[in-house]
């Protein structure tokens, strides 16, 4: 148990880290790049460089966590924070982009007027669709607990139905290929298995009401047995 607490614990802060850097830190070095256009012409090249780099660094928590998620399930608060991410990146976009057209008429430059409200423009409906996106799915991402397993998804698959039918539960498959989702009829349960490389499988389990916690806890039970 105490194992599981701290993979759980790293797992959150690499997660945290992630967001972050998705939210806050790569949308102020992309806004300072856009300043250095008509602040700093010369560090233009040094700004693109660094906005490049913050980037490619956010691939370090991605993968970190990413490790951890086959030692123990967790919560699937990933889609949820990058939401938050998303959001984040908008606001300090649609702030740098307005605030560098201010700069630029007030030094009479001609800031490309149209271009720029329309950017601000999609920015904003890009905006309002993730709110409206979180605020339908929220919940549900609450519901989700995730992990990945270093075995094929045919093995989980299998696994997964001889529990099932122990439990003498009804199943539905919907989706093929990769990514399959089991729909159990009386017990309000969705599990999506989706084959990940080098035999790997990710598989989220979402308990759609609370009378289906116990199946979802033998699901995992069972999975983490082997």
């Amino acid at each position: 148990m105490g194992d599981t607490r701290d993979v759980s614990r790293r797992l959150d802060n690499w997660q945290k880290v992630m967001e972050y850097s998705l939210a806050v830190i790569v949308p102020t070095v992309l806004a300072v790049m856009m300043f250095s256009l008509i602040g700093a012409p010369a560090l233009v090249t040094e700004t693109m460089l660094a906005a490049i780099a913050a980037s490619a660094l956010t691939i370090i928590p991605a993968l970190m966590a990413q490790k951890l998620h086959y030692q123990c399930w967790a919560k699937n608060t990933m889609p949820q924070r990058m939401i938050t991410a998303l959001i984040g990146t908008i606001y300090i976009t649609v702030v740098a982009v307005l605030t560098v057209s201010l700069i630029s008429i007030y030094r009479g430059l001609d800031p490309g007027q149209p271009l720029t409200f329309a950017v601000v423009a999609a920015l904003l409906i890009c905006l309002a669709a993730v709110l409206v996106y979180s605020s339908k799915n929220k919940s549900r991402f609450e519901r989700m607990d995730i992990r990945y397993f270093r075995r094929p998804a045919s093995d989980i698959d299998s696994a997964i139905r001889a529990v099932l039918a122990d439990r003498g539960e009804s199943v539905r498959e919907e989706g093929r290929g990769r990514r399959v989702r089991l729909v159990v009829e009386n017990r309000k349960v969705v599990i999506t298995i989706a084959s990940q490389p080098r035999k790997s499988t990710e598989v989220i389990i979402e308990c759609v009401e609370l009378s289906g916690t116990a199946t979802c806890e033998l699901i995992k039970g069972r999975l983490g047995e082997n």
